[in-house]
């Protein structure tokens, strides 16, 4: 999704793309906007913008106050221009967009043990320390082919 998204920056396109990853924080940008940071083992991050109603208390229905990072699966996310100062793909929660675990249910529980691990607690708290400090994200070398934000690597 990164190269992707690197490749719509200069053609100024947008594709959309299935993601499962984990959800390491969400902000709200204004009153009907709100961004997550998802991100998996590969370490590259995808900013995720989702318009909403002032009211919506889960814009990205996590469910009950969350504690660590939240695996999910969205279907259909528009993917847009990469963020060069964050260093982080872009995408948009269209009408298209939905939530789902089952379409990608072993991917889910991949991340999830990964996540509840020690060395995922850990790797997750780093990305969002690097966010919070606004230092650029930067990716962890792997070995084994795995899904890392929607291809094989």
């Amino acid at each position: 999704i990164n190269i992707e998204s690197k490749r719509i920056c200069a053609s100024r396109e947008t594709r959309d793309f299935d993601v499962a990853a984990c959800i390491v924080k969400v902000l709200r940008v204004s009153r009907n906007k709100s961004l997550a940071y998802l991100t998996d083992e590969s370490g590259l991050v995808l900013k995720l913008f989702r318009d909403h109603k002032d009211h919506a208390v889960d814009p990205f229905s996590l469910g009950a106050a969350q504690t660590g990072p939240v695996v999910t699966a969205f279907l259909d996310v528009q993917i847009s221009s990469f963020d060069t100062s964050e260093q982080c793909a872009v995408g948009d929660w269209t009408l298209l967009t939905c939530k789902t675990n089952r379409m990608m249910q072993i991917r889910c529980e991949e991340l999830q043990t990964w996540c509840k691990s020690p060395q995922g607690i850990k790797f997750c708290c780093d990305v969002v320390n690097r966010i919070d400090s606004m230092i650029p994200l930067c990716i962890e070398p792997f070995i084994e082919k795995k899904v890392c934000v929607g291809y094989f690597l």
